[in-house]
Protein backbone atom coordinates (compact mmCIF):
# COMPACT_ATOMS: atom_id res chain seq x y z
CA UNK A 1 0.00 0.00 0.00
CA UNK A 2 1.26 3.24 -0.73
CA UNK A 3 1.32 6.42 1.75
CA UNK A 4 -1.31 9.42 0.84
CA UNK A 5 -0.42 11.61 -1.26
CA UNK A 6 -2.39 14.55 0.18
CA UNK A 7 -4.92 14.50 2.82
CA UNK A 8 -8.02 16.74 3.53
CA UNK A 9 -9.56 17.87 6.17
CA UNK A 10 -12.43 19.46 6.42
CA UNK A 11 -11.53 22.12 9.77
CA UNK A 12 -14.66 24.47 10.18
CA UNK A 13 -17.94 22.44 11.68
CA UNK A 14 -16.03 19.01 12.16
CA UNK A 15 -12.51 19.37 13.64
CA UNK A 16 -13.51 22.87 15.35
CA UNK A 17 -16.80 24.57 16.08
CA UNK A 18 -16.01 28.14 14.99
CA UNK A 19 -19.51 29.69 15.50
CA UNK A 20 -17.96 31.62 19.09
CA UNK A 21 -15.42 33.01 17.25
CA UNK A 22 -17.42 34.08 14.31
CA UNK A 23 -20.27 35.67 16.82
CA UNK A 24 -17.44 37.04 19.02
CA UNK A 25 -15.65 38.51 15.67
CA UNK A 26 -19.51 40.40 14.83
CA UNK A 27 -19.67 41.94 18.29
CA UNK A 28 -16.28 43.19 18.35
CA UNK A 29 -17.24 44.91 15.05
CA UNK A 30 -20.16 46.24 16.00
CA UNK A 31 -18.54 47.71 19.52
CA UNK A 32 -15.91 49.29 17.69
CA UNK A 33 -18.14 50.97 14.73
CA UNK A 34 -21.05 52.04 18.08
CA UNK A 35 -23.61 49.94 15.75
CA UNK A 36 -26.39 48.03 17.38
CA UNK A 37 -25.07 44.54 17.85
CA UNK A 38 -27.65 42.02 17.01
CA UNK A 39 -28.03 38.94 18.68
CA UNK A 40 -26.38 35.90 19.09
CA UNK A 41 -29.48 34.57 17.35
CA UNK A 42 -29.41 36.74 14.02
CA UNK A 43 -25.39 36.18 13.78
CA UNK A 44 -26.08 32.51 13.67
CA UNK A 45 -28.66 32.64 11.36
CA UNK A 46 -26.66 34.11 8.31
CA UNK A 47 -23.60 31.69 8.82
CA UNK A 48 -22.57 29.69 5.97
CA UNK A 49 -25.54 31.43 4.13
CA UNK A 50 -24.17 31.97 0.08
CA UNK A 51 -23.38 35.10 -1.00
CA UNK A 52 -25.33 34.72 -4.32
Amino acid sequence: MHPPRIVLFDLDGTLIDSIDLIVDSYLHVFTTHRLPPLTRAQIVEGIGTPLW
